[in-house]
């Protein structure tokens, strides 16, 4: 997956695996689901898939505040589940059905509903992250 393959030139890998840090993912039934894997053994990461499998039911999902399903990554609703696991990881991620948007919940924290995590990882790959003739500005 070449995706997978150049993680490494956008994020310090080294950093992170040498942090030690147990992160726990859940790909909401989802287009990420088959990344998470091979990122974790290709890097060395200690990465748990919370939800392996693809379910365009959601059946899975806990329901919103009206009742309604909605894969939105920052409602509390929607993260629940990961919510619950918090105690089991330093740091966790969701990633809604298209891997467009994403979630971060910590054991202090819980669900991050203000983004300063998300402003800090933003931060870092724009001052970071080398742009060359085949990346996107």
């Amino acid at each position: 997956m070449p995706y997978v393959g150049d993680l490494a030139a956008v994020i310090d890998i080294d950093c992170i695996r040498s942090a030690g840090i147990r992160m726990g993912v859940d790909p909401l039934g989802g287009a990420s689901v088959h990344y998470w894997e091979p990122i974790s053994v290709l890097y060395g990461l200690d990465i748990t898939l919370v939800h392996s499998v693809v379910d365009p039911t959601f059946s899975f999902m806990t329901v919103d505040h009206d009742g309604k399903i909605r894969m939105d990554c920052s409602s509390p609703y929607a993260m629940a589940g990961l919510v619950e696991l918090k105690d089991q990881f330093e740091i966790a991620f969701a990633n809604d059905t298209d891997a467009d948007r994403h979630g971060i919940v910590t054991r202090s924290m819980g669900l991050d509903e203000s983004k300063p995590l998300s402003c800090g990882s933003d931060s870092y790959l724009l001052t970071h992250r080398p742009i060359g003739r085949n990346r996107r500005r």
